[in-house]
């Protein structure tokens, strides 16, 4: 098809173009001896971040900006952010991002409204599309069909009373919508948990709780505009490539001046991943291998047309746990208050544990919202009775790995939580504050450097053995030469073995330590010449 073959080649050419950028084509002129974490000279400044926070100002076409905008990845496969404009014509957002993306793609509008735009990522990603072109394409001519999964969809509810819409994927049942939709109204669905921003394989749909229907999204099974199913009709929809879909049997016109509808008519879902490593004998150093907890984590985060919070879907994979100690794991959304969160559900904390929920999910006594998702890793992972933790020593079985699922709801029934909306901005999932709760003592938690505790531990432990915090200058977990205890990476990490200091397994992390974070900032990818994958883990797949 004709946009087909437009986007692909697009795509290709800024795959040349950012690989061109890239950091890591520089000269490194630093010592590639492999070399102990203690050996490591690391500057005071340097945060470990393998991720960075990006501010996002936008200016849309001043004649039309009531379209969507979405940022992907240079070669279109990572979507990093999907939104409308809330105040006029402007966007303003966070994403967090790699540290080794140079440069983004931006699309504005579905059916090639514009033409994408590649833009260079700093520290902000600025760009006004007034400057390059002021004229909305004539769609009327693209191509249309249902190919490689579904992006959004825009449904009418012909049910005969007002109900409260729910949508929901039928993996991990991540919430995509909920509001009050009135007869005969419409409502838009945008982005999914696929990394691409696609729904996932099957929909449900729910009206007032009860399961209506449902729609499988993959375009294995072709969707038309006009296709019913049972008490939703489809108006429109994107599948890949920004494809329509082709129209069928015309839906039903609506009714003369409908009412407005009770909520904002359109939700978009934005995805956030990544994977956390942990040493636990803080204040004391560790080995050093980072695999005392190994959680890979996915938020789901669904918002409204005004960028206000609707819901989260947290799915935690433990992949393993080098530790004799029982460890929990939990994480704060620093800038959300607890009145803010309707319910939390999902968590796996046994009866008799040592943490108190309030009536919403969360934990109690806390400032900010905290969610304990588990209380002990060996809850988690089954101990096969031998060897120490689980999936860390290549002479002890292997143990499946298994996740835990959080739902956050922050509307539900027509209206927020008591404290009121916050906004996917103020939110800033790109900086949750996740931790470990050591070996079931609530007064000892480990972060990543500079993260700060919650108010549940016990401050007089900083600064002992051999933590380095100072509290009164916010600087918390922390060697004297600046070493931490946990990392954050942003894909599902490879491990070392047990008793393989990380330096040792990949051969650029001592490079990028020392530099700051300024050479190789993809240390962790599998290329060649990076890691040593004798001292990696390899489960009994590979």
């Amino acid at each position: 098809m004709k946009q087909l073959i437009y986007l692909l080649g697009f795509i290709l050419l800024l795959s040349v173009v950012s690989t061109s950028c890239k950091k890591n084509d520089a000269p490194n002129d630093g010592d590639n001896t492999v070399k102990s974490m203690n050996d490591l000279v690391i500057s005071q400044d340097f945060d470990w971040k393998t991720t960075k926070t990006v501010n996002v100002n936008l200016i849309l076409p001043d004649d039309d900006y009531s379209q969507i905008v979405n940022i992907y990845s240079s070669d279109g496969e990572e979507l990093y952010y999907s939104g409308y404009a809330v105040i006029g014509n402007l966007i303003s957002t966070k994403i967090t991002i790699p540290t080794s993306v140079t440069s983004a793609l931006i699309i504005y509008g579905f059916g090639e409204a514009m033409d994408p735009k590649v833009v260079e990522v700093g520290d902000n990603i600025v760009l006004d599309f007034n400057s390059f072109k002021t004229v909305l394409k004539d769609v009327s001519s693209v191509d249309c069909g249902c190919s490689g999964g579904v992006f959004s969809l825009t449904m009418r509810y012909t049910g005969s009373t007002q109900a409260v819409i729910k949508v929901k994927e039928k993996k991990n049942l991540v919430t995509l919508y909920c509001g009050t939709v009135d007869p005969d109204g419409t409502f838009t669905i945008t982005g999914g948990s696929k990394k691409d921003g696609r729904f996932d394989n099957t929909i449900y749909f729910y009206v007032d709780g009860v399961k209506n229907t449902q729609m499988h999204v993959s375009c294995s099974v072709s969707l038309l505009a006009g296709d019913v199913y049972d008490d939703f009709t489809i108006i429109s929809g994107v599948s890949k490539n920004n494809v329509p879909l082709c129209d069928g049997t015309p839906p039903p016109p609506p009714p003369v001046d409908p009412p407005p509808p009770v909520d904002p008519p359109s939700t978009t879902t934005v995805n956030f991943d990544g994977c956390l490593a942990y040493e636990d004998l803080w204040p004391g150093k560790g080995d050093y291998d980072f695999n005392d907890l190994i959680v890979n984590y996915e938020f789901n985060v669904t918002k409204d047309d005004q960028e206000r919070v609707l819901n989260i879907t947290g799915v935690f994979t433990v992949y393993a746990f080098g530790a004799t100690f029982y460890n929990g794991f939990g994480y704060e959304l620093p800038n959300v208050s607890p009145n803010q969160v309707i319910s939390v559900s999902g968590y796996e904390i046994q009866s008799g544990s040592i943490y108190s929920l309030a009536t919403n999910g969360l934990e109690e006594n806390q400032s900010a919202a905290t969610v304990i998702v588990y209380d002990d890793s060996y809850n988690i992972l089954t101990h096969p009775g031998v060897g120490i933790g689980v999936n860390t020593e290549a002479t002890s079985p292997y143990v499946p790995i298994d996740s835990v699922i959080i739902q956050m709801v922050f509307f539900d029934n027509g209206s927020f939580a008591p404290g009121g909306p916050i906004t996917f901005n103020d939110l800033d999932i790109g900086n949750f504050n996740p931790f470990i709760i050591v070996n079931q003592n609530r007064d000892v938690e480990v972060h990543l450097l500079d993260f700060a505790p919650t108010n549940l531990v016990d401050q007089t432990i900083f600064g002992t053995i051999e933590d380095d915090s100072d509290v009164a200058q916010q600087r918390y977990y922390t060697t004297a030469n600046n070493l931490p205890w946990a990392i954050n990476i942003p894909i599902v990490f490879e491990y070392p073995y047990e008793k393989k200091e990380v330096t040792t397994a990949y051969l650029k992390f001592a490079s990028w330590a020392e530099s700051g974070g300024v050479n190789d900032t993809d240390w962790y990818e599998d290329i060649a010449g990076y890691r040593d994958d004798s001292k990696i883990y390899a489960p009994p797949s590979k």
